[in-house]
């Protein structure tokens, strides 16, 4: 699989009273598949994801942060071979 994604930060940053805050970005993908097995084909992927992240207010030195996603890809088949379907 190949794929190529592009990122766009949000501007707005939530419960910024504490020493973190919650903020974010869009990330948009393409993607291809190329299955070798038997039968296989060419899939290509498209997805959008909103990404939430939690990370501190603090600019330097170490700056762990936390990212949680749930996004939507479509995908152009479910066939990846002869013995195998992927679920829609």
């Amino acid at each position: 699989m190949g794929g190529v994604s592009l990122t766009r930060q949000w501007e707005s940053k939530w419960f910024t009273e504490g020493k973190w805050y919650l903020t974010g970005y869009w990330e948009a993908s393409v993607g291809r598949w190329n299955s070798n097995a038997v039968g296989g084909q060419e899939i290509w992927d498209v997805g959008l994801t909103p990404v939430f992240r939690l990370q501190p207010k603090n600019t330097n030195g170490f700056r762990p942060y936390v990212e949680a996603a749930v996004g939507i890809h479509l995908i152009d088949h479910t066939h990846v071979s002869t013995s195998r379907d992927m679920s829609t």
